[in-house]
């Protein structure tokens, strides 16, 4: 059913990429950027819960369509609960599942208040899907660091405290993991070739110009 749906959606012009069990799909998750997840409940090694669960719990507000066997309203609760934003009970109809994406990016689309772009000097960050891109280069980031990379693009030449900007930012993660994000940055700066870079000096953290 997956390839199915994977030839199904490609047809419709949507770009898709399949994972075969939770850990891949997570893998691929925090490596690029999606306008939408589908996701199977009762997936091998990783289930579709603890995948989605996992990855609200890391900043990451994709819209997701679980697509499940389970149709009791406790099970409907479980995946909604667990971030879903939307449910389709099998077997199902190719053509609502359709019609289920398309009103889903539809709604991700016009209803965020968010900017859904940041720029910076010759970089813009696209803030739904997580997409950096300079002049050349594009890269997908990780949610934790697009959330990141966004405080300090909308911070750009401004000193903030290191201490300010975990508060601010990543106050899940401890301090020396926001160093190593810090480190993520400049190196994905320098990978789509920005013409600047991040300072660092006496606790203070803030983008620079290189002239």
């Amino acid at each position: 059913m997956t390839r199915a749906l994977a030839v199904i959606l490609a047809h419709e012009g949507y770009e898709v990429e399949v994972a075969d069990d939770g850990r891949e799909a997570l893998a691929y998750a925090q490596t690029e950027a999606f306008d939408a997840y589908i996701f199977d409940i009762m997936m091998p090694v990783m289930d579709g819960i603890t995948l989605l669960e996992t990855l609200r719990a890391a900043g990451d507000h994709t819209p997701a369509i679980f697509l499940t066997a389970k149709s009791s309203t406790d099970d409907t609760i479980k995946g909604l609960d667990a971030g879903a934003n939307d449910y389709l009970i099998k077997p199902f109809a190719m053509g609502e599942l359709l019609a289920r994406v398309r009103a889903l990016l539809r709604h991700n689309d016009g209803n965020s208040q968010a900017p859904k772009k940041v720029s910076w000097l010759n970089v813009s960050l696209d803030c739904q899907r997580n997409m950096l891109q300079g002049t050349t280069m594009r890269l997908a980031l990780a949610p934790d660091e697009a959330k990141l990379m966004k405080a300090l693009m909308e911070r750009a030449g401004k000193p903030t405290a290191h201490g300010d900007l975990h508060r601010d930012c990543l106050p899940q993660v401890n301090a020396d993991t926001l160093s190593l994000y810090l480190d993520y940055i400049q190196q994905k700066l320098d990978f789509v070739g920005a013409d600047g870079h991040l300072v660092r000096d006496n606790g203070m953290v803030y983008l620079k110009a290189d002239r």
